[in-house]
């Protein structure tokens, strides 16, 4: 839902700021075919992070699938950096990537967020574990501060009872790149992309 209403709000304030809606159709970018594939490893990695061995024998597989995922989806990134969106969207990834990597593949989540976000008869039955892809923080966890330990308002939290520093730099990324998208797209950034690039 906080994505959801990233993309809304970027759309909206594009279209208040004199863009049209009809632009969203002429927008082309680069290489779809790789973020739609990082997507369906995602899915799979859920599939593998769910199975109650997927810390032990799939565990291998598990890493190497998140690995792949991550390697396609920032090779859209660079593909189509000319949008100042995806430089933001890619600075959130990058902190979630930094914090999951760092923990064996686990977003770490802090124990009284998850608590306030109602999760506190999960976490007796699952333990540190939570769902297969995010643990509980101790005092071993790498990176805590890029972990899951912010619990946004209740409209915002449908499908993310619990947020992390990444994941609001991926939010005010995509309104700012549906923004490009209804608006227009930012010259700075188009001119650095090509001495870049």
């Amino acid at each position: 839902m906080l994505y959801l209403i990233a993309v809304f709000l970027g759309i909206s304030i594009g279209l208040l700021s004199g863009g049209r809606l009809s632009r969203l159709l002429e927008v082309r970018v680069e290489k779809l075919w790789i973020v739609i594939a990082a997507f369906a490893l995602q899915i799979i990695l859920k599939i593998l992070s769910d199975r109650p061995d997927g810390r032990g024998a799939c565990a291998i597989l598990r890493m190497s699938v998140l690995i792949l995922s991550y390697i396609l989806l920032f090779s859209w990134f660079w593909y189509n950096r000319r949008f100042a969106g995806i430089w933001v969207v890619s600075a959130g990834s990058m902190m979630n990537t930094a914090v999951i990597m760092a923990n064996a593949g686990y977003m770490p989540v802090n124990y009284d967020v998850a608590i306030k976000a109602g999760l506190g008869n999960y976490l007796q039955a699952n333990g540190a574990l939570l769902d297969g892809r995010h643990i509980l923080m101790s005092s071993t966890t790498k990176l805590p501060f890029l972990g899951d330990m912010l619990h946004p308002p209740s409209f915002l939290a449908l499908f993310m009872q619990v947020v992390s520093p990444g994941d609001i730099a991926i939010g005010i990324g995509l309104a700012v790149l549906f923004f490009e998208f209804i608006k227009r797209e930012i010259k700075l950034v188009n001119n650095f992309s090509k001495r870049v690039g």
